[in-house]
């Protein structure tokens, strides 16, 4: 029996010997190891919640000991690292166990790079917050955003009271760049304290991770704000016919209908009523009132109010000598003399002192008085330039050109309608004011 025992201690340290040999023990590293927690309840049965800190809840390495079998099997998912708030510390820290179940008599020495989890822990906080929302683009050109509209305007926002108390709203970015069209869309929530900048806690929880935004979007129009005066002046002054509105139009929004049916805002008569006066007459109108079908200002800063001045002169009487001379003048076949045509640039002024003695509607009077004036101020008699011409003189101005055009003249016949067009629309902006030269 002795030499039986001898003969087995052999063959045991023989196969011991083999074993190290063909399957060695060597150390082995995982990294990016999760820390489990476990019973986190007891911090929450509490009223208080906890947030790991400094990147403790990750473990950049795990190392071990296996045999080499063990080694070239083994996952990183096999590792078990945990933290058991049971034994949380009086400095709010974790000791991290680890253990490897699916090898537990083969793994052994297993340590990370650290050995605990730090926790912030404190009381748990709520609060409700608004939602406001941030325009970002702009919407195609000719279109203006008319509203937005969120389907909540409010939310609650729950964790550490320490990240509670640094939010201050809740906000969302609504991108209109280029759109022409009402759209909805779901928008995230971003959290920002008083400062604007944006929070990212993952301990807070936001009732809401997205919400949905309406943004309707009108078509705009330019439209001229005109005007009806009333009443007379004061005995011996006149109105000059020139009225100045500013500004002289405005930029409106609505549906595509709406602004088809709109094509001017009328400031009734009643508030220009000029009855009795003797200077210039000024009008500050508000004209939201006068806005139709459902139409609204374009530009948020234009508060729809327009400056109306009507202009009010004193009358002044000339005495005018007509001879026959003057009056056969007109009916020259050929071209006029320099004091010919001085003669005829007078007739302005006489025609304007015949119709204000006869005519009670005063801007007839007006109207012949300066139909000769000219756009770029090179006409008469007063050598008025621009929007300072009476507007009726404006009007008329085009209507008496294409009348001499298309008349029969002592001088010439008839022009083709061609060329009197053709004539009116190279005046443009010399001779006549574009806007009537263009509706001719």
């Amino acid at each position: 029996w002795g030499l039986k025992l001898i003969s087995l201690t052999i063959a045991f340290v023989l196969w011991v010997g083999v074993i190290s040999i063909d399957d060695p023990v060597d150390d082995k590293t995982f990294s990016n190891i999760k820390v489990n927690l476990v019973n986190t309840q007891l911090v929450m049965d509490k009223g208080m919640v906890y947030e790991v800190l400094d990147g403790t809840g990750m473990l950049r390495s795990v190392t071990f000991d296996a045999p080499k079998s063990i080694r070239e099997k083994i996952e990183a998912s096999d590792i078990i690292a945990e933290a058991d708030l049971n034994e949380l510390t009086t400095t709010d820290t974790v000791p991290i166990t680890f253990s490897c179940p699916k090898y537990s008599q083969d793994v052994t020495n297993i340590s990370g790079n650290i050995s605990y989890v730090k926790l912030n822990i404190e009381d748990k906080a709520s609060k409700w917050i608004d939602i406001t929302y941030n325009i970002v683009g702009e919407v195609a050109q000719g279109y203006v955003i008319n509203g937005i509209v969120l389907d909540q305007n409010r939310m609650e926002v729950e964790g550490p009271a320490s990240k509670i108390a640094e939010i201050s709203e809740a906000v969302v970015d609504v991108n209109v760049a280029g759109i022409s069209n009402n759209m909805s869309i779901s928008v995230d929530v971003h959290l920002k304290n008083k400062k604007g900048a944006e929070l990212n806690y993952a301990t807070v929880a936001k009732s809401a991770d997205r919400v949905k935004v309406d943004v309707m979007v009108y078509a705009t129009k330019e439209i001229p704000v005109t005007y009806e005066v009333s009443g007379e002046p004061a005995e011996g002054y006149a109105a000059t016919g020139k009225v100045e509105i500013v500004p002289e139009t405005v930029l409106v929004a609505g549906t595509t209908a709406a602004l088809n049916g709109t094509t001017e805002i009328v400031i009734p008569a009643e508030l220009l009523d000029i009855t009795g006066v003797t200077e210039n007459f000024e009008q500050t109108i508000n004209l939201k009132k006068y806005l139709t079908g459902g139409l609204s200002f374009a530009d948020k800063n234009f508060d729809g109010n327009v400056k109306v001045t009507v202009y009010v002169e004193e009358l002044v009487e000339e005495e005018l000598e007509v001879t026959n001379r003057d009056v056969e003048i007109i009916n020259k076949p050929g071209k006029l003399s320099d004091d010919e045509y001085n003669i005829i640039k007078i007739h302005p002024v006489t025609g304007y002192h015949i119709l204000r003695s006869i005519s009670e509607n005063s801007s007839i009077a007006i109207a012949a008085k300066y139909h000769h004036e000219r756009y770029d101020g090179k006409g008469y008699p007063n050598g008025l330039m621009g929007e300072n011409i009476p507007e009726i003189a404006r009007i008329i101005g085009v209507a008496d050109a294409y009348d001499a055009m298309a008349s029969k003249r002592s001088y010439r016949d008839v022009l083709p309608q061609q060329v009197v067009y053709g004539e009116i629309k190279k005046g443009k902006g010399t001779q006549f004011d574009p806007v009537f030269a263009d509706i001719m």
